[in-house]
């Protein structure tokens, strides 16, 4: 996405890719109607892979992103209702849950977790699930999650506010 729809001269995400035969007209699509424009998800998307990954380069990207569509709300504020929720991303960012768990898919654990998630609902909450089977993947993405392991052997929960975290519970 950054690669090829990425405007690095005005910020914002063209509708075409570079590889697209060339048009005369390169468009860029923010205004959100019925469906929400690519803008405004890619706005959104890259607030909540910023806060998932704590990479620099993503933060950078949500930044100007963010900065992009700035330019075109201050105008017209009820036509980026999606926008919107990028920024409020931003203004308030989400509290992450880091599940450690040693087993996997029939985990007790990881049952009574999504029961627990299914029936509250946290719209700015980010759950991250780590156990033996994902963990070398998963810390290639999460560079934070390394240090987070089971206490005892049983599943433990972190709570974690711009990727500080602190043991909450190590049994559910």
């Amino acid at each position: 996405m950054l690669l090829d729809f990425w405007d690095d001269i005005n910020e914002g995400f063209f509708l075409t890719s570079t590889e697209a035969e060339e048009l005369i007209y390169r468009p860029k699509e923010v205004y959100d109607g019925a469906t929400p424009s690519g803008n405004s998800v890619a706005g959104y998307v890259l607030q909540r892979l910023a806060h998932i990954t704590a990479k620099p380069k993503y933060m950078e990207y949500a930044q100007r992103q963010l900065r992009f569509l700035a330019g075109h709300i201050k105008h017209y504020p009820a036509g980026y209702c999606f926008s919107q929720l990028a920024f409020l991303n931003a203004l308030y960012p989400p509290k992450e849950i880091v599940c450690v768990m040693e087993k996997t898919q029939k985990d007790p654990d990881l049952s009574q977790l999504k029961k627990y998630m299914a029936s509250h609902y946290e719209p700015n909450r980010i759950v991250l699930v780590k156990n033996s089977e994902n963990q070398e993947e998963l810390q290639s993405i999460v560079d934070y999650i390394k240090d987070y392991h089971t206490i005892d052997g049983k599943t433990t929960y972190y709570i974690c506010e711009n990727h500080s975290c602190k043991t909450v519970s190590s049994t559910v």
